[in-house]
């Protein structure tokens, strides 16, 4: 039983981080011709974030 309900909560996670994954997706996309109505710090947090993409691969620097 216990095993059981651990499981489907962990389902349930795994779900909710999908349904936030594809949230953002939609975001980013919105997001796209709008940067400069966003507030300096939140800014500053994705471009720090961003730091670590490589547009011309398209992919992730890999986490220390």
């Amino acid at each position: 039983m216990y095993w059981d309900d651990f499981r489907k909560c962990f389902a349930e996670a795994e779900r909710t981080m999908k349904q936030a994954d594809d949230v953002a997706d939609d975001m980013a996309a919105m997001l796209c011709g709008r940067m400069r109505k966003a507030p300096p710090y939140v800014l500053k947090r994705l471009k720090r974030e961003l730091s670590q993409f490589n547009a011309r691969t398209g992919r992730w620097a890999e986490r220390e």
